[in-house]
């Protein structure tokens, strides 16, 4: 959570997961393998998803704000039935304000073994 890499609109990353870090060391310790993202909210609505060909493991995807000490899950997602391409892929989708911070984090669903790749693709769609 303390160094996450920023995300833009419309980016793409693909990443593998057995790079990641063992653990969140602060707050919301599950054990589990995580990749940590920040994007600053927009004034639009986001979505963040590892719907792609790419991602070859059960995801789950979720979106957290405030401080690495003090995180509040505003959401996540596991399995987005709608994704065709890997249907244990993740999509959240929210509303993000200007001046607030959103933390996007990645993990496996529940192994802590799991090593894969995924891609994370952030879109930024209508003004609100």
């Amino acid at each position: 959570c303390a160094a996450p890499r920023v995300l833009a609109c419309d980016e793409t990353i693909y990443a593998n997961i057995d790079s990641a870090t063992s653990a969140d060391p602060d707050n919301l310790k599950d054990g589990l393998n995580d990749q940590w993202f920040i994007v600053d909210g927009p004034g639009q609505r986001l979505t963040a998803s590892t719907c792609d060909a790419f991602t070859d493991f059960n995801t789950l995807v979720e979106v957290l704000t405030g401080e690495c000490s003090n995180l509040r899950r505003l959401l996540y997602n596991d399995n987005d039935p709608g994704c065709t391409l890997f249907p244990q892929a993740s999509t959240a989708n929210w509303d993000a304000f200007i001046g607030t911070q959103y933390r996007i984090r990645v993990r496996p669903l529940v192994n802590t073994t799991t090593i894969g790749r995924y891609a994370l693709k952030l879109t930024c769609g209508a003004s609100l």
